[in-house]
This record gives structure tokens, sequence and C-alpha cells, in this order.
């Protein structure tokens, strides 16, 4: 970190001559050799000038260098009160060097990095010469770029020969660039995601591939495309080309406000897009769009299946008349008209709350007879293709009640409701809370995958009366929402069945599971699924509503795979509730204690594979201290706290019961400590990234115990919490714990160990044989004591043994 003394002091990056500033030389910047994790430069209350020295020239040579080159990934900062990041040089990364730039104000030349480059005004305005990570040969990085004003700046090009870049630009104030390009030679292209609530220029935007990108571009005001490319497949010109060769991207285009009144569209068509061929939506002239006056809310719903996609959001800006919008939306998937013609519309889905007409068309202002108490549509009646010579915008048909959904809004909403519910259950209102923003959940799922190489989405579940909601969290700020068409009453029974099959010991033989699973992987899951294919997630993260917050999610079944065969999973009471910071807690020691047996007074069941359990875990896979039986204490668990145990693992038992948090509990040797009393452990100082309950149970389908399970880990005031859902036996928990431990040795995540742990016993590579627990790879097999030797071999894949362990809180 290189930052000056006081926040207001000037900082010159690149310049070669003594100044008052923090002066940085290029010569001073080469001495920064490759291999750092991440440099910053500035402090982060830095309210001073960060100055980018302009480009030498020698006499010998024409080269114009970039002023500043860095080698690692490097954050420039200046973000408070005058706070500015200013000059002409060029700011470049080579080898893995991203590029973050935040400042109160941007002004900047060139900026390039294939590592990806985000770049963010706190007070005012963005203005940049090219911003490039193009990747001739490999993967181009991703582009993001944030404005508290206006953007303006050259061509944002995302090209990779491999994969595109995903492109993402917002701004309150008006957007102006070059060519946006997020293609690919030979793979998937990026997405490009435009948002702001002034006029939108750009000169075109290109995101064809393989498999082209997706591209959403909202403006409150004007949008234009001032120049069309030719598109050579079809030798026809383009304003905005989402060409694959296996499949287009989708392009939504949504017009928000329209000061003048007059509103003029470029007639544009649509042709399918088929695999092989080249389409696309193709402009006679450069696009230019000025829409009608439109409301508050501006929303379309894309009906997939049996679900719904909100795929434009909620405009800030104010209207009079709430009952007009213009949203136009070109799709390659579209039936193909020529230009100036109106094909029938579809008739409406069932499923479909809102249908919006897959062709595109103008209007120029003209009065239109009100259509469901709307005005600016003009109803098409059946019969064949007509042809208007200014074809109008397509008649949209809403719901009040899903037209109006704004997935940040219901996530916002759900997260205070969820947090006074967990707080009325612990008692207390002292449960540490952070706002949740669209910037702080990005902020959130990029770090992780930043750190650890994984790539998170969280997933909110609300069941409705009627309905059930999702809303789709993903790491490049994009949000999804879903409404399936099942009641709450529904989802619930088939929720309660599932979970009751697969916990039931004597029902390991049966297969009656699957179909309750399928139901609700097609209900939960497969509606979500174009889009985490899309972003290639490989995490996921649960909240869910009341009633499904025990539900064994790793066992959901799609027909051929489990879901724990795709994903890493973890459960959060709320997003404001948990605490995400990742730390890695490979070097990290273990404090473990359990018992076997229990004094008469407590009426518990022996535990006989614990003594192996903590041993083989503390002496043979992890460094740590470990009790048992008479030693497993309360006060001799707060006395070990004053050394920095950051994992914590308890092998006893725990149960969930109905009622307030007093009524569950863990137990220890010679007492219960009460889930309302967790937080006197103080294991939040020092911090303990995860505490494993090793033998536990909950009431399943009750939503009390129901909270104490999922708020586990935040009343106890750990990153993480594993525990069960059930009452594992002796056999399938010693198995479990033993690989988990294992792999969380070499895993990137808490949560990718918990998924590997269970692979290996669904493989039949973690088993009971021959008086032995065999485990996985070349681990050595361990000797099993006699009571669970006795009870012979035991193939451990059935969900009963695995399925029940999940992981609460930070799953990494």
């Amino acid at each position: 970190m290189l930052q000056p003394a006081e926040a207001r002091q000037n900082i010159t990056l690149g310049g070669s001559a003594d100044t008052e500033a923090l002066n940085l030389t290029a010569a001073e910047l080469g001495t920064l050799r490759n291999g750092f994790v991440s440099i910053a430069i500035g402090r982060a209350d830095g309210s001073g000038l960060v100055s980018i020295a302009p480009p030498t020239t020698t006499t010998t040579t024409t080269t114009t260098p970039a002023a500043v080159t860095f080698q690692d990934p490097i954050v420039i900062r200046s973000p408070l009160g005058t706070g500015a990041i200013q000059g002409t040089g060029a700011i470049a990364g080579i080898d893995n060097a991203s590029i973050t730039l935040l400042g109160g104000t941007v002004s900047v030349g060139d900026v390039t990095s294939n590592a990806g480059i985000n770049i963010t005004s706190n007070q005012g305005n963005v203005t940049t010469g090219t911003v490039s990570s193009r990747s001739p040969n490999g993967a181009a990085g991703d582009i993001n770029i944030r404005s508290a004003g206006a953007v303006t700046s050259g061509n944002v090009d995302a090209f990779g020969a491999k994969s595109g870049g995903d492109i993402s630009i917002t701004a309150p104030g008006s957007i102006a660039t070059g060519v946006i390009n997020s293609s690919s030679q030979s793979g998937n292209a990026g997405s490009s995601t435009i948002t702001g609530q002034k006029d939108v220029e750009v000169t075109s935007i290109k995101a064809r591939g393989n498999t082209g990108g997706d591209v959403e571009v909202t403006a409150g005001g004007v949008f234009r495309a001032t120049r069309t490319e030719n598109q050579v497949a079809e030798s026809a010109t383009v304003s905005i080309s989402t060409d694959g060769e296996v499949r287009s991207g989708s392009q939504t285009l949504t017009q928000s406000t329209c000061k003048s009144g007059t509103c003029t569209l470029t007639p544009l068509a649509t042709a399918d897009s088929q695999p092989n061929t080249a389409t696309g939506t193709t402009a006679s002239s450069p696009l230019a769009i000025a829409p009608s006056p439109a409301p508050r809310t501006t929303v379309q719903l894309k009906t997939t299946g049996n679900s719904q996609e909100l795929v434009s959001v909620t405009s800030p800006i104010a209207s009079e008349n709430p009952a007009n919008n213009n949203t136009t939306n070109v799709s390659p998937e579209a039936p193909a008209a020529p230009l100036g013609t109106v094909a029938n519309p579809p008739a409406a889905a069932a499923s479909s709350s809102e249908q919006v007409s897959p062709w595109v068309s103008t209007d120029q202002g003209t009065t239109q007879a009100p259509v469901n108490g709307q005005t600016g549509a003009t109803t098409q009646k059946p019969g064949s293709a007509t042809t208007f010579e200014n074809p109008r915008v397509p008649e949209i048909s809403r719901s009040n009640s899903i037209a109006q959904i704004n997935p940040i809004d219901a996530v916002q909403k759900r997260e205070q409701i969820q947090g006074r519910e967990f707080e009325r259950y612990f008692g207390s209102s002292n449960l540490p809370e952070k706002s949740v923003t669209p910037q702080s959940i990005r902020d959130t799922l990029s770090s992780v995958n930043r750190l650890t190489g994984v790539k998170p989405a969280i997933v909110y579940v609300w069941a409705k009366a009627n309905h059930l909601e999702l809303v789709l969290l993903l790491p490049d700020g994009k949000n999804i929402f879903k409404s399936v068409p099942a009641s709450r009453e529904t989802v619930l029974q088939v929720a309660k069945e599932f979970t009751n099959a697969v916990r039931t010991p004597r029902r390991l033989n049966a297969a009656d599971y699957k179909e309750p699973a399928e139901q609700l992987y097609q209900w939960l899951i497969a509606p979500l699924q174009p889009e985490l294919e899309r972003h290639n997630i490989d995490t996921l993260v649960f909240s869910m509503d009341a009633g499904l917050r025990t539900l064994p999610l790793a066992a959901l079944y799609d027909g051929k795979q489990f879901l724990v065969e795709k994903y890493s999973l973890g459960l959060i009471p709320s997003l404001s509730l948990t605490d995400t910071r990742y730390a890695d807690v490979k070097d990290a020691q273990v404090l473990a204690m359990g018992a076997s047996r229990f004094p008469e007074q407590y009426a518990q069941n022996p535990l006989p594979a614990v003594p192996l359990e903590i041993s083989t875990i503390v002496g043979k896979i992890w460094p740590g201290l470990s009790f048992l039986n008479e030693s497993f204490t309360l006060e001799n668990l707060r006395d070990k706290r004053k050394q920095e145990y950051k994992i914590i693992h308890l092998a006893t038992h725990s149960d969930f019961q109905p009622g307030g948090a007093e009524n569950s509990y863990i137990q220890f040797w010679n007492t219960k400590l009460r889930l309302n009393q967790l937080g006197e452990l103080k294991l939040s100082n020092p911090q303990v990234e995860l505490l494993v309950l090793s033998a536990c149970t909950t009431a399943v389908g009750d939503e009390q115990a129901e909270l104490g399970f999922a708020g586990l880990a935040v009343n106890a005031g750990v990153k993480s919490a594993l525990a069960s859902l059930w009452y594992v036996s002796d056999a399938g928990t010693l198995g479990l714990m033993t690989e988990f431990y294992q792999q969380l040795r070499t895993a990137p995540i808490k949560a990718e160990a918990l998924r590997q742990a269970q692979l290996s016993m669904l493989r039949g590579e973690v088993r009971l044989e021959d008086g032995y627990l065999v485990r996985s790879g070349n681990n050595q097999a361990l000797p099993l004591p006699a009571e669970l030797a006795a009870k012979g071999d035991k193939n451990l894949s059935h969900p009963y043994y695995w399925a029940a362990f999940t992981m609460i809180g930070s799953p990494w």
C-alpha cells in the first residue's frame, strides 16, 4: 500500500520531477516487481488529486509508451471530498494486473488490462479514452464503469479470442461511448449492460461469438447508435449485433421517458436464431430511439417455460402518467418480419402475467385508443400480416402485481422482515446488520470470485400464497426475478414429503424421495438454470422463506444429478445478517471437543464414534487441541478461547426445538448450552471462522426451529457453522466429518470442502468395510470402534447419510 501521510495530499504517478505531491516516478513504479497479490495507491479516505503523468517520447523513437504500467492488480483511489483521478496519460496492466480506479471524479486517458477494469466515480463524471480488456489470444476481462454523474469514453473493448468479457456501464447522467465490443472469436461473447437515466449514445454494440452475448440498454432519454456495422453473413448493416454460430444473444432496449412528446423509432426487424446460422437484428440506418412519456416503472417479463424473467429495471425518473410506457424488446429468437410489417401477436401464454408481442415497430406520437386502461398502443386484430408505413410499438397487457416488482427492492424489503424475525427469536436487537445495495452485492460476490476463484450467486426464495418468487443475484450485478406458479401450501407439502423420505432410516433401500426431489428442483432451480450456466456459477447461497430453511438442498434432483453434483451450497438467514468477508482457514488451528457418553441425568444416547472422530481430525488431519468426555466443559472452552482457535469442533448432541431460542441447546458434559446463550461465548472476539456441530437435529418443518438453525452462525458470532438437519448415524457422521476436514486442506472455500465430502460418500469412496472406515483417495483407512464394526459393511451413498449436513452463514 502506497499512500500519503495526509488524506488531502496530492499524488503524481509516472512523473519525473520533484513536486510537493507524493511523486511516484516511472522508475519507482518499475521497482514494484511482479508477484504482489495487490497494490493500492492512495488512501481509502483520500481527498487529494491523483495525477496520471502524460506519456513521454524521445528523439530516437516515435513510440509513445504507457505512462503508468503495472504487473499486479492495482487500485488507485481518492474517493472523498475533492478527490479526483486525472491526467492524459495511459494506464496499462500487464500479466495479471487488473485495474481499479476509484475517485470523486475520474478523467484519464486510455485504460488497458486484459485482467479486468473497474472505474468508479463517487461524486462526479467519468471521462476516459479507450477502455480495453481485449485479449487477442485468450479470455478478455470484465469492464465495469460506475459514475455518479455522466460517462464519456472512447471505445469500450472486451473482445476475447476464447471468450469475451462482460461490459457494464451505469450512470444517472448521460452516457456517450464509442464502439462497445464484448465479442469472441471462437467462444462465448460477453454481455453488455448499459443503464443511464438520461440520453445513451454509442457508436455501435457488438456481442458476436460462437454463442452471442446478451445486450440490455436502458435509457432515461434518447438512445442512439450513431453508426451501423456490416454483418458479414447477411451483408446487412446493424447497430447492435448479438450473432452466434450456436445461439444468438438477446437484445432488450428500454426507454423510460421522452421530454419532447414526439417519439420516433427507426424500423427494425428480427430474424430466427438457428444453430450454425449467423443472424441478428438489422436496421436500415443508424438506430435512433426517442420514446413517448413513460411511467416511473418500466418492466417487462420474458416467459420461459413455467416461469417469468424480469428483463428490465425500475427507472428512478418520475412520470406524471404511470399508465404509459414504451418498451422495445428485440430478440433474435423472435419470428422474422419484413421492415415495416407487423406480424400477428401470438396468443398469451397461460403462465405469463405480461405478454409482449415479438415484433418491433415505430410510434410517431399519434393518438391511440386506450387499451386495458392505457394509451399509446393500438390493438391488432387477428388476421394475416398487415403492413404499416409507420408500425406501432407493441402493446403490453399488464398485471400490476408483477409489473412493479424490482428484484433489489424485493430483497431489501425481505431483508428487513427477516431481520426482525431473527431479532424476535433470539431476543436481541443487537444482531449485526449491514445495508444491502446493488453495489454491496456485486462487491461481495466479485471479491469472493477474485480471492478464491469460485463464482457464487445468491438465491432468495419466497413462498407466496399462489406462487413462488425467486430472485437471483449474480456477480456481474445482474438481478433476475422469476415467478413460478406453485402455491405455498403445495410447495411446503412436497418439501415435507421429500425431507421425510430422505431422513427416515427405514427407507434407505427405497428411492421414493426422487419424485418430490425432482419437483422441487423444477420449482426452485430449473427457472434459474439458464442464467446459472450462462454466468458459470459454481456456488449457490440460499436465503429461504419460512418452511423451507431446513430443506436438504444438496439432494434436490434434476432426473440425472443431485444439486450437490453441480454446485457448492450454503444457507444464510439473510445477506444483511451474514459476515460475507472471505478468510482463508488453511493455517487455522482447531479446538475439538466432544463426548462418547453422557451423565445419566441428561438421558442422551452414546456416540461411540466420537473418540475416533476427534483423534483423527486433530491427530491425523489438522493441528489443534482436543478434549473428550469429562473435560468437555464450557469452562475449558472459555479458557482455551483465550488462544486463537479459528475452528471449533463440537462432537455432541444438539437439538433445535420449537419455541424460543431458550428451547434449543448444545449438550456439553455437565450442562446444556441454550441457543440464546451462545453469544456469551464471544466467539467473534477473536473471530471464529467455523463452528462445527457434529451431531445435531432440528424439528423439520417447524418455523421456530428453522429460525434457530438458520440463525446459528449469526447468534454464535461465527462466520460459518456446519450442522445437520437430522440425527445422522454415527457411521455417517464419522465418514462425513473426517472427509470434510481432509477436503478443507485444499478446497478454495468451506462449502466446496463440504461438497467434496458429500460427493465422496455419494460415489461410495467413503464407506464402512471389513471393520474399517475407508476414505477417499489414498487416505489411510481408519479401524472402527467395536460398536460400529459389529454392524458390518455399510454403503454411505444414500442422501440420508450426507444431505443433512448444511453450511450456515458465510459459505466461504
